[in-house]
Formats: structure tokens, C-alpha cells, sequence
């Protein structure tokens, strides 16, 4: 069964919400589908939404990126030589870009293991419960931001 249009733009409305939020998109996706009585999505559907949150990700974060592309080449030059401070700021994105590999690695590896789970709407709440707890916990340290 495929989705007719509406289904089609909410779906991709709350992917691309689920996306830019510190939650699990695919577990929202999953769940999306499950409410328009689809069991799974396909492959092909996957590759689109996630082209499309590249994109949009890609389009509103360039000048970030053109800005630790610069630092990066900046920083191969000599202290010496430089005409212009280091921006350490950038330096530090991309040290954290870097370390983002790790759950991506993880994710590679595991996914074998969690794709049953995808199908069993419990295993997806209780995950979506634990991502909230820990989101919301952090608030309550003394050294926490209050936002």
C-alpha cells in the first residue's frame, strides 16, 4: 500500500522535523508508518528522505562548513606565516564532526541486531521514553543550561 499525497507530506514533514531534533527520527518515522497501516518502508523511500534531510541540512549549514574548510587549510599553514588568527571555533567543529564517526561506526555493526526491534511498536516507545529521560535529565545538574 502506498501513501496518497497527504500521507506523503505529512510523513515528510515530521521526518524533516524529527531530523533537525535532538529525538530518533527513524523511530517517529516507523511509527508515522505504522499509523497510515504500512508495515515497513522501503529501501527506496529510506534513500529519498535522507537525501533530503542531507540536502536541507547541507544548504542551511554551508557557511559553517566553507568556514571549517577554511580553518582546516589555514591550519596547515605555519604560525609564522599566517596573515590572520586561527579560528580555533571551527577547528573544534570539526573535531566534533570527527566523533560523530563512532555512532555511525556502532550503528554499521549493530544494525543487524536492532532491525528486529523496529517492528515491535513497544521496543519503539520505550526507546523513545529513554531518549526523552535523557534529554531532560541534564537540566537538573548544577552545571547544566537551563534552556
Amino acid at each position: 500500500m502506498d501513501l496518497n499525497w497527504l500521507e506523503s507530506f505529512l510523513y515528510g514533514l515530521f521526518s524533516g522535523l524529527a531530523d533537525i531534533l535532538p529525538v530518533s527520527a527513524e523511530a517517529h518515522r516507523i511509527l508515522m508508518l505504522k499509523c497510515f497501516g504500512i508495515q515497513s518502508s522501503t529501501e527506496l523511500m529510506k534513500l529519498f528522505v535522507h537525501l533530503g534531510v542531507f540536502g536541507a541540512m547541507y544548504f542551511s549549514c554551508r557557511k559553517q562548513i566553507v568556514r571549517i574548510h577554511r580553518a582546516r587549510r589555514l591550519a596547515r599553514v605555519p604560525k609564522r606565516r599566517r596573515r590572520r588568527p586561527l579560528d580555533t571555533r571551527s577547528l573544534m567543529d570539526f573535531r566534533l564532526l570527527r566523533t560523530m564517526l563512532i555512532p555511525v561506526i556502532l550503528g554499521f555493526f549493530l544494525n543487524r541486531y536492532t532491525e528486529p526491534l523496529e517492528e515491535k511498536l513497544i521496543w519503539i516507545a520505550v526507546l523513545l521514553f529513554l531518549n526523552g529521560v535523557i534529554l531532560y535529565i541534564p537540566q537538573f545538574f548544577p552545571t547544566s543550561n537551563r534552556d
